[in-house]
């Protein structure tokens, strides 16, 4: 048995070799492209004598995907119909809520980036299934962009929506408005999403106003 696995020798010579720590941190590690050996001593026997004959293991690694460390469901944000903010320090308040709201995705890691060296990318999606990922989505009540390098978002509230304004008819608590977001890594390895939910508030005015 070796650290990462055991070797199993028939007569014949012939052998199989069994990975079985897989989850070892060392294994992990091991991001596309990368190796490490595990070597074993075998004896042959014949005619009475022993030799010894090294057999060398390579273990390659794959890439995994990355993923968000936050166990909160949704990273949060505010928009309130009708409030017209032009100061971007009011843009992250969601106490008082205005037609813009700026946020920032946190939380990533990657088991196969120990030395957070890696680049990757953020990109948002509809909440509808889709897996197509861009830099900035539209949905029925505004339309969100995310920085790829920062993971900083800005969502725009629509305020002359018309499906916003049935909405807000609806629900005097509000609306909530979502998108995904993922991390992708250099690979092209893509994170189980995660939700950005605006909540959405009806201004005094209706859903038009000029502030």
């Amino acid at each position: 048995k070796g650290n990462y696995g055991y070797l199993v020798v028939s007569p014949n010579g012939s052998y199989k070799y069994f990975l079985t720590e897989n989850d070892n941190e060392a294994i992990q590690k091991l991001n596309e492209g990368n190796s490490l050996n595990e070597t074993f001593t075998v004896v042959a026997t014949a005619g009475g004598s022993t030799v010894p004959q090294s057999i060398s293991i390579a273990i390659h690694g794959t890439n995994d995907r990355p993923y968000f460390t936050s166990s909160t469901p949704a990273f949060a944000g505010a928009a309130k119909v009708g409030n017209f903010e032009d100061q971007a320090n009011d843009w992250v308040d969601t106490a008082h809520p205005g037609t813009v709201f700026v946020g920032t995705v946190t939380g990533k890691a990657d088991v196969d980036d120990p030395t957070n060296s890696l680049v990757y990318k953020f990109a948002v999606s509809h909440t509808d299934g889709s897996t197509s990922y861009a830099t900035e989505v539209k949905t029925d009540y505004g339309t969100i962009s995310i920085d790829p390098a920062t993971g900083k978002y800005t969502y725009f509230l629509d305020t002359y929506s018309a499906k916003l304004a049935t909405a807000l008819n609806h629900s005097n608590a509000g609306i909530d408005d979502s998108v995904k977001v993922v991390i992708i890594d250099p690979h092209s390895a893509v994170s189980e999403p995660k939700d950005i939910t605006i909540h959405i508030t009806p201004g005094s005015s209706g859903t038009g106003g000029s502030g």
